[in-house]
């Protein structure tokens, strides 16, 4: 296989798996509503039950139009970033912002349809969904990768 070909295999991979996240989140999120009263224990730590969050992270209370345009604005610029990225061969940076995007993607076609983000996993300190958890670890993983690089440049 040529190194062309190879990278287009590798692009096609990583859009088939935002695509598979996204549409996963969707319909744990339509599952949730169908089944609101619901309130399933998974694990002793983890449980399945719909809450409609009008705040961001944590429930803080912002909301509406302005976190709407907020959203927006912030997945532009992580999507011309992630492009930059590539380009300049970081893989693995790309790919942790994808994350970040692709969860902020996720609560924003919540917010544009509901004025609200369907949270669905209850992990007993808060209630979440796969949107918040692709934010929380491409953020993480990404600090570390950052700190980790500033180590290597010391």
């Amino acid at each position: 296989m040529s190194t062309k070909a190879l990278t287009t295999f590798k692009i096609a991979i990583v859009y088939a798996m935002a695509i598979l996240l996204l549409a996963a989140d969707r319909a744990f999120k339509m599952l949730s509503r169908k089944f609101g009263d619901l309130n399933l224990d998974i694990w002793p730590w983890l449980g399945f039950r719909y809450q409609l969050n009008r705040g961001i992270a944590f429930s803080l209370p912002l909301g509406g139009w302005l976190l709407i345009i907020i959203s927006i604005i912030v997945i532009y610029y992580i999507g011309r970033y992630t492009i930059k990225l590539y380009q300049k061969k970081q893989a693995v940076m790309a790919l942790l912002l994808s994350l970040i995007g692709l969860g902020a993607i996720g609560n924003l076609v919540d917010r544009l349809i509901y004025g609200a983000v369907i949270d669905y996993l209850d992990v007993r300190l808060f209630v979440c969904n796969l949107s918040d958890a692709l934010i929380s670890v491409g953020t993480i993983l990404l600090l570390l990768a950052l700190l980790f690089e500033k180590k290597r440049e010391l």
